[in-house]
């Protein structure tokens, strides 16, 4: 079984309005809650395809640094954001942190659109169970 390479979006991608608004709206679509996103995210370190990044080797994965709290109340406030909302919108380019946190919300995003495009193959490592 060969799985699919992703690639991790470039910060010049990230900060592309058109790229941003279409996370948020995946993201959105996902239907998590701030806390499953912790679950959700801890699965790429298992992605068993490669991961190709900026500047990085491949499968460099970084860790995740989410502060007890911190994530889930900064992405409480992300799944509040809507694109085709003006008023609720992102009105700022993203921090460096941020950033990092958008990648991996990617990242995470194109697993999981692997995955329902070839629902019989298993794209996690052994060991790593129910993952969201």
């Amino acid at each position: 079984m060969e799985f699919s390479t992703i690639y991790a979006k470039t910060d010049a991608q990230l900060v592309d309005s058109q790229i941003l608004d279409d996370v948020v709206r995946k993201a959105r679509d996902e239907g998590k809650s701030a806390e499953a996103w912790v679950v959700a995210l801890e699965h790429i370190h298992s992605y068993s395809g490669d991961i190709g990044w900026p500047n990085r080797l491949i499968n460099d994965v970084p860790e995740l640094h989410l502060e007890a709290g911190t994530f889930e109340s900064w992405m409480r406030e992300f799944l509040k954001y809507d694109p085709d909302d003006p008023n609720r919108k992102l009105r700022r380019t993203p921090q460096k942190r941020v950033l990092d946190r958008l990648r991996l919300i990617d990242l995470y995003l194109q697993i999981k659109e692997i995955e329902r495009s070839r629902p019989d193959e298993r794209l996690f490592q052994r060991g790593v169970e129910n993952h969201p």
